[in-house]
């Protein structure tokens, strides 16, 4: 039996539940465990240049578990992204505003460029009112770690990145 070869960012792949095909150009790891690709479907080969009334599809994100590998695709022209001192988890701010908040989702693009999706803080007032707590999409250039926030709870209820199955949180995560 050939075993399974786990897709890339760059690489052609294969939504298993939809049959979507595109390339994988987006890296996505959240806080609960999930890891994700966001597929780009290419146009048909006969397709006209994109327009305003001929758009190009839009992207997906799929639970990586339920992407088939196809071929090498893009890998080739993937700019590797510089190593992160960010945890999911960690503390950060926002080096222009201030504002600080818990890094809860990363993105890595494939030009290289990482972002972070930060929850902050919510105020008495907002939960009292039963607000939703105020998120950014932030590149990795323009944060600071500034505490654990709750990383080592995360660290200790995950299996780490070496060690983590794709798809969805593990068991673990879940009992905590």
């Amino acid at each position: 039996m050939n075993e399974r070869k786990i897709p890339q960012l760059g690489n052609t792949v294969i939504d298993i539940t939809s049959g979507l095909k595109g390339i994988a150009w987006q890296y996505i790891e959240m806080i609960s465990g999930t890891v994700q690709l966001s597929i780009q479907p290419r146009l048909p080969d006969d397709a006209p240049v994109a327009s305003p009334t001929e758009p190009i599809p839009p992207g997906l994100s799929v639970d990586i578990a339920l992407l088939d590998y196809i071929n090498d695709g893009a890998v080739d022209r993937v700019t590797p992204a510089k190593p992160e001192v960010i945890a999911l988890g960690n503390e950060v701010e926002d080096l222009t505003t201030g504002i600080r908040g818990i890094a809860v989702k990363r993105v890595t693009f494939i030009n290289g460029c990482v972002y972070y999706n930060i929850i902050h803080k919510m105020t008495e007032k907002q939960k009292e009112e039963g607000s939703s707590a105020l998120e950014q999409f932030i590149s990795s250039t323009l944060l600071k770690v500034v505490g654990n926030g709750i990383a080592p709870q995360v660290a200790k209820n995950s299996e780490g990145p070496a060690e983590r199955r794709p798809g969805g949180p593990s068991a673990k995560v879940m009992r905590a």
